[in-house]
C-alpha cells in the first residue's frame, strides 16, 4: 500500500506579478522561499513516514508467517513424539525376534545334520522310515526355506523402521526451525533429510540426481535452511508439465561460500515475473496451491544468513536457484 503521494509544489507568476514593485517581488519571493522550504519538510516527513509504513508491513507479515510456521512447529513435534514411542518398541520387538530367529535357525541346522549323521550309520529299517519321515515333513514344511525368510524379513522391516525414525528426525528437525541456535550445519546432510522429508511428494513426480562437493560444515539454523530447502524444491516440482522431469541439485565450495543449485528442466519462469518471485504473495499457483510466501520467506532466512538467493530461467528451460551461504554468520541479525 502506498501513502498518498504529495504532488511537486509549483509557483506561477501572475501576468500582474511582472508589473509589481521591486518591494512587493521581495516579498513574494521570501514568502515562496519559506513555503519551498516547509514543503521539502513535509515531503521529507511523508517519505519517512512511508518507509515506516513499509517497514512495519514487513514485520506484520514476519510476524503472522512465523506464527503460522510455530503452530506448524508444534504440529510436526506431536506427530513425531507420538510416531517415535510406538516404533521404538517395534524395533526393540523386532530386533529380540531377530534373534530369536536366528537361534531357531541354527537349532534347525543342528537338528538336520544330526538326522544326516543318523542315516549314514546303517539305522534300521524303523530308524530309516522315521528318517524318512522326519526329512520328507521338513520338506513339507518348508523349514529351511522359513528360516532363511524370516531373518530376511526382520532385516527388511529394521531397515524400514530405521527410515521412520530418521524421518522423524527430520521432521523434529523441521520443527525446531525457529529455535534460533546456530551450530555447525552439514549442508548435505541437510538436503538429503529434506528430500527424505518430501520424498513421497516428490518420488512419481521427478528424478532426482545428486552431485555433492567436499564442504565444510557452516554455522547456520538447519531447521530455517531446511525449510528453504523444501520450498524451493516443492516450487520446482509443482511447476513440472510434462513426463520426463529432472531436478539437480548441486553443492560446492567457492570463493569462501557455500553453493547450493537447484537446476530443474520444467517449464521455467516467464520473463516478466522473474524479478517479482521473492515478493510477498506472489504467486502463479491456484490459490489452494500456495500462499504466495514460500519464496519471501526463504528469501529472508537466506538473508539473515549472510547469504543470497539468485534465480536464473530461461522459458522452455527449467529454472535454476542459486543459494549461496558463507562458513561462519555468528554475528548475523536473527
Amino acid at each position: 500500500m502506498q501513502i498518498n503521494q504529495l504532488k511537486p509544489l509549483q509557483t506561477m507568476a501572475s501576468p500582474s506579478d511582472k508589473h509589481a514593485t521591486a518591494g512587493t517581488g521581495t516579498g513574494q519571493s521570501k514568502d515562496a522561499s519559506e513555503l519551498e522550504r516547509r514543503y521539502r519538510q513535509l515531503l521529507e516527513s511523508h517519505q519517512q513516514l512511508q518507509e515506516d509504513y513499509d517497514r512495519l508491513v514487513t514485520q506484520k507479515e514476519r510476524m503472522v508467517q512465523r506464527e503460522k510456521m510455530a503452530s506448524i512447529g508444534m504440529l510436526a513435534d506431536g506427530i513425531a513424539q507420538e510416531i517415535n514411542n510406538p516404533i521404538g518398541f517395534i524395533r526393540s520387538n523386532l530386533e529380540t525376534l531377530q534373534d530369536y530367529v536366528e537361534r531357531i535357525k541354527q537349532g534347525l541346522q543342528d537338528h538336520k545334520a544330526a538326522i544326516d549323521r543318523l542315516a549314514s550309520t546303517s539305522p534300521t529299517a524303523a530308524q530309516t522310515r522315521l528318517l524318512e519321515a522326519l526329512e520328507q515333513r521338513f520338506s513339507e514344511l518348508q523349514m529351511e526355506f522359513i528360516a532363511k525368510d524370516s531373518v530376511a524379513s526382520i532385516e527388511e522391516s529394521l531397515v524400514g523402521i530405521r527410515r521412520v525414525e530418521g524421518i522423524i528426525d527430520n521432521l523434529r528437525d523441521f520443527s525446531r526451525a525457529d529455535s534460533g541456535e546456530r551450530t555447525l550445519t552439514d549442508i548435505n546432510e541437510i538436503i538429503d533429510g529434506t528430500l527424505s522429508l518430501v520424498w513421497n511428494q516428490i518420488k512419481f513426480a521427478c528424478n532426482v540426481r545428486k552431485v555433492y562437493g567436499d564442504l565444510p560444515q557452516i554455522y547456520a539454523i538447519g531447521g530455517q535452511l531446511r525449510q528453504v530447502f523444501v520450498n524451493v524444491i516443492m516450487n520446482a516440482v509443482q511447476a513440472f508439465d510434462q513426463d520426463d522431469n529432472t531436478l539437480e541439485i548441486h553443492t560446492r565450495f567457492e570463493n569462501d561460500m557455500v553453493i547450493i543449485e537447484f537446476a530443474d528442466n520444467g517449464p521455467g519462469i516467464p520473463a516478466e515475473i522473474v524479478d517479482k518471485i521473492f515478493d510477498p504473495f506472489f504467486s502463479t499457483k491456484e490459490i489452494i496451491g500456495g500462499s504466495g510466501m514460500g519464496l519471501y520467506i526463504s528469501h529472508g532466512v537466506i538473508s539473515s544468513h549472510r547469504g543470497e538467493i539468485l534465480v536464473s530461467s530461461e522459458p522452455g528451460k527449467g529454472a535454476r536457484f542459486t543459494i549461496k551461504l558463507p562458513t561462519d554468520i555468528r554475528g548475523a541479525e536473527r
